[in-house]
């Protein structure tokens, strides 16, 4: 097993099929780009080559996947299988070969083999013979670690080795189960609602009248596509028509978020110039905007914290919603809120896209579709950045939505002192954000942790520090603080005031002068923020750790305050020009889907991967171009299911929740019943 192991090994450098093909044993293999593997790997195989690669070396047996790999050695162009191995398995690092025509041929099996270094997952494509199985491929482990171990330098065990047998996973993957039927009941049910209701509003059956006499027809609302689209392509906010200017940023943010992930996961597939590409615009000044995307998140957390305190402080002002049971139905609403999407997402996600033929990548699904069936309650919890592996979260992307969770836990008592002493509700403000950054300065010294890409994060970084809610919610507390800066200005007279927000309010609306000093300076501060990054990894041996952790601790809150500047004066009423770009119409139906679009644009790319049967060569014009299909494809997906899964249940929640905060008053206000009955009367009208 140790020899074949190390055959297999040879094959995944390039040198295997010219041992025998060409007769001075040439090694014409490129690995350039490994400068730091080339001396080992030459090394290790002529070692190799020296003590003899032949084939009484290997285990004794006439029989199964030895004996054709003997047949492979003594006759290496003899047979269709050999000329199978040589013509259709990956020629280096990343290279898939050609996985149709090995499945295509009656003798060869095709197998894919990976392993992670510095990590980055390296793989190739192997036609073997079919009398080769995964359990042959599995003893071959062993003997591939060690070579590998001594080769990279790096800790790697069997289990690091991934070797499967692509056709078998894709037919143990293909199973439709429960959950994928389960799936498109749900779905069938929800259409079929879909197009009661419609017909229903259609024919004028869904009146204001008719829905609070009958409980059917009310919840028939909640389905009716006219009302739907209507209350999407709603295009000014009810509340204040300053808010607009938030979709521009959503949605901006949400395009940042996505072209993170284009260059991101690209080291997840089967580029051939991985290597050499991404060293080469790793220092370019642009590229700062790609490795500062991370930041576009903490954004998406200072939105949350400036919307969620609009809702809760809105709730809180009645001092007899100041309860246990109140706060906690603040709570279900979130959570249900937040339910129809992350459901479906799970459902598509670890039921359906399984189901489809994915190919060479299909271990990477089944690995994903297994941390999801063990861990899903962990996710539906919203505590799944708490694990002890982060390897292992269902649906990994959404450490933010738990992160988000946990903080609108929180907000209900932070913003609770204001209603009392705004003075003391802004120091415990303070307080909370000094904690905070306190923990994050030790948790990045003590673990080592490295703000230059160049260097390379830990696993120390993603598991202990970049998904955790106590280093992340400085971004959220200013969010916070921006709302209480707007709520001085909108108070009215009967509300708590805080007289040097007010003043401030004041300065900036009547002196224009303020206004673009305040613009400028919040610019400059996102274009250095951003770009700070580009001096770290062209230098990364000319900062310390103590420059990494103060860069750590203050470039995503100083480019929240840059975004803070940009927009105070629209939320005064005195920044009509930034209003008019990012409060644009387009943005409000775009913005509604943002949150559809983070859950599902990840999902997009892992589906098309699965779809990925050759390798291939990337650049920027590539990665632009993907980054625009994702985006595109994900809005039109978040459409249909912000309307058939979210809407109806934002109409039920609202009518559910009506009801709690109402019970027992199944009586219509006297201002309702006049309502009413003008309503027949015009009926009565109309009808004449």
């Amino acid at each position: 097993a140790e020899y074949m192991g190390f055959f297999l090994m040879v094959k995944w450098v390039q040198v295997f099929a010219f041992l025998f093909v060409q007769t001075q044993c040439m090694l014409p293999i490129n690995i350039s780009s490994f400068p730091m593997l080339q001396d080992n790997i030459l090394g290790k195989v002529t070692e190799f080559i020296g003590k003899g690669l032949v084939a009484n070396s290997f285990p004794k047996g006439d029989t199964g996947c030895a004996a054709a790999l003997k047949d492979l050695m003594m006759n290496p162009m003899g047979t269709n299988q050999s000329v199978n191995f040589v013509m259709y398995s990956g020629k280096g690092f990343n290279d898939l070969g050609n996985f149709l025509a090995c499945q295509k041929s009656s003798e060869s099996k095709y197998f894919m083999l990976g392993f992670v270094v510095l990590q980055i997952y390296i793989r190739i494509g192997t036609c073997l013979p079919i009398e080769c199985t995964a359990e042959d491929m599995d003893s071959f482990r062993p003997s591939i670690a060690n070579f590998l171990k001594s080769i990279v330098q790096a800790p790697l065990t069997p289990n690091d080795i991934i070797i499967y047998d692509v056709e078998r996973e894709n037919q143990v993957m293909g199973h439709k189960g429960t959950g994928y039927i389960v799936f498109w009941m749900i779905t069938g049910v929800l259409l079929f609602l879909y197009l009661v209701g419609t017909i229903l509003d259609s024919y004028n059956y869904l009146t204001p009248v008719s829905c609070e006499k009958n409980s059917f027809l009310k919840a028939m609302q909640c389905f009716s596509a006219v009302r739907n689209f209507k209350g999407f392509f709603t295009t000014q906010n009810r509340v204040d028509p300053n808010l607009e200017v938030l979709n521009g940023i959503r949605v901006l943010s949400m395009g940042w978020v996505i072209l993170g992930h284009c260059y991101s996961t690209q080291l997840d597939q089967p580029v051939l110039n991985f290597l050499p590409f991404f060293s080469n615009i790793m220092t370019k000044y642009w590229f700062s905007y790609i490795k500062t995307a991370t930041v576009s998140v903490d954004v998406f957390f200072f939105l949350a914290g400036f919307l969620s305190s609009l809702g809760i402080y809105g709730t809180l002002k009645d001092p007899k919603n100041r309860t246990v049971g109140k706060i906690l139905i603040l709570y279900l609403h979130r959570y249900l809120r937040l339910l129809p999407i992350l459901l479906a997402t799970f459902l598509i996600f670890n039921y359906v896209i399984p189901t489809i033929k994915n190919e060479p990548f299909i271990r990477t699904i089944k690995t994903w579709k297994e941390n999801c069936d063990e861990h899903w309650p962990w996710t539906f919890l919203y505590v799944a950045n708490f694990q002890s592996d982060p390897g292992h979260v269902c649906l990994g992307w959404t450490w933010y939505l738990m992160i988000d969770m946990q903080l609108f836990v929180l907000t209900p008592f932070i913003l609770m002192p204001f209603f009392y002493s705004f003075s003391l509700g802004l120091i415990l403000l303070g307080g909370y954000s000094l904690i905070t950054t306190i923990i994050t300065a030790i948790l990045y010294s003590y673990y080592d942790l490295h703000t230059s890409m160049v260097k390379g994060q830990t696993a120390d970084y993603y598991g202990v520090y970049y998904n955790k809610p106590y280093t992340r919610c400085l971004t959220y507390f200013l969010g916070i603080f921006l709302f209480l800066l707007y709520q001085q200005y909108k108070r009215k007279d009967n509300e708590v005031s805080f007289a040097p927000f007010s003043k401030l309010a004041a300065f900036v609306k009547g002196n224009a002068w303020v206004k673009y000093v305040s613009y400028i300076v919040g610019l400059g501060l996102l274009h250095i923020t951003v770009h700070l990054i580009y001096f770290f990894d062209k230098y990364p041996n000319d900062w310390g750790q103590a420059l990494a952790t103060l860069y750590e601790l203050s470039f995503r809150p100083l480019f929240i305050v840059g975004l803070i500047l940009i927009i105070y004066p629209t939320l005064i009423d005195n920044g009509a020009f930034v209003l008019s770009i990012l409060g644009h119409a387009l943005f409000n139906p775009l913005g509604k889907l943002t949150y559809g679009v983070y859950m599902f644009h990840l999902v997009m790319m892992v589906l098309f991967a699965g779809y990925t049967l050759n390798s291939y060569y990337v650049n920027t014009s590539y990665i632009w171009h993907w980054c625009f299909t994702i985006w595109f494809v994900t809005t039109l997906l978040s459409f249909v299911v912000t309307l058939v899964f979210e809407s109806p249940a934002i109409q039920a929640l609202k009518i559910y929740l009506e009801r709690l905060r109402k019970p027992g008053a199944k009586e219509i206000s006297q201002e309702s019943n006049n309502t009413l009955e003008r309503e027949k009367q015009n009926l009565g009208k109309s009808s004449q």
